[in-house]
């Protein structure tokens, strides 16, 4: 037990203890939603949250606006957070959707929103995937892995060099 606080103590001393902490950071990137077929009808937030918890999402309701919750139960569950400006005139443009840490948390909301506003696009860092409901979240996952692979090819190659 001594020997742990030592060791303990050391590691603080040297700075080794920053090194895990700052590796539990996740990046995150830009997320935006809009609609694919011209613009929606405006839903109350009301309707959204319902719509998405019909969709078996674990939505938080805020004073701002919601958020959903990728695994409820787990304590560092990923969480995509929406902030709306007029909870009576809700559109996917007017969505601000915070920077994510989840590569498939907003396709899996996106998803979720279908059946009020129709297909969605997601845009995922500088990626655009089109959620229409024909694909389901795994496909999903696949089609946003798709488009990711040629980057970590051109990546990878470049560090081999």
């Amino acid at each position: 037990m001594i020997a742990a606080l030592i060791g303990v103590a050391l590691g603080v001393a040297l700075g080794l203890v920053l090194v895990p902490v700052l590796l539990r950071r996740r990046p995150t990137q830009r997320v935006s939603f809009r609609t694919a077929d011209g613009p929606p009808l405006p839903h109350h937030l009301s309707e959204v949250i319902a719509t998405a918890r019909a969709a078996a999402l674990a939505v938080v309701p805020r004073r701002d606006g919601f958020e959903v919750r990728g695994q409820p139960l787990q304590p560092n569950s990923h969480v995509l957070r929406v902030a709306i400006v007029d909870a009576s005139r809700v559109t996917p443009e007017n969505m601000a959707i915070h920077d994510s840490d989840s590569y498939d948390l907003p396709l899996v909301v996106a998803l979720g929103l279908v059946p009020l506003f129709g297909p969605i696009v997601v845009e995922l860092g500088g990626d655009s995937v089109r959620v229409d409901g024909t694909l389901d979240q795994h496909q999903l996952r696949h089609a946003r892995a798709a488009l990711l692979e040629p980057k970590l090819r051109a990546l990878r190659d470049r560090l081999r060099r």
